[in-house]
């Protein structure tokens, strides 16, 4: 089984997610974007680039982690990761859906100023601050698509509220 964590930025899919994993028993961490780091150390000194989604080989690669990573551990994967673009999103889902029926993606959302707030309180470079909040707008519109279902708001819930209710839907199927 794989259950994907989707949201923008500061959302709280990583809590989430690491929640998840405590609650659900033979369970993995999965998070993609090790793999896209790892491809940005590779590629930076022959490509230009502000998001490594957008690097081709980055989509594949987080498909067949993940098919290897099921393979091998047999365990359930619990995978956090902002996939907002519609394109992108759609072919990492088909991608998983070729080898694991049990696919599960749920989206967090919040209003602008509670992401605001929540990434002003998340440790990071202002760098990274300014990328998150760059696309904090261009989420909460994508996410607004049925495609992204099924979306549960964060913002008056406790993450363990979150996983509660993750928790019922993977239940019922």
């Amino acid at each position: 089984m794989i259950i994907f964590v989707n949201g923008a930025f500061g959302v709280g899919k990583t809590t989430v997610a690491e929640l998840l994993v405590q609650r659900i028993s033979d369970s993995l961490l999965y998070d993609p974007e090790i793999v896209g780091m790892g491809l940005r150390s590779i590629v930076q000194p022959i490509v230009t680039f502000d998001d490594f989604q957008d690097l081709p080989p980055w989509r594949p690669l987080v498909v067949e982690t993940a098919r290897y990573l099921l393979k091998t551990y047999e365990r359930t994967l619990i995978v956090p990761m902002t996939l907002w673009y519609p394109a992108y999103f759609l072919e990492i889902m088909d991608g998983l859906r070729t080898f694991e029926p049990q696919l599960f993606h749920f989206c967090l959302t919040a209003t602008e100023s509670t992401l605001r707030k929540r990434l002003q309180n998340r440790p990071s470079s202002p760098q990274a601050f300014a990328w998150c909040c760059e696309r904090i707008e261009r989420c909460i519109t994508a996410f607004q698509d049925d495609m992204f279902a099924v979306q549960l708001a964060s913002d008056d819930r406790t993450p363990e509220d979150l996983v509660a209710e993750i928790l019922s839907h993977v239940s019922m199927k």
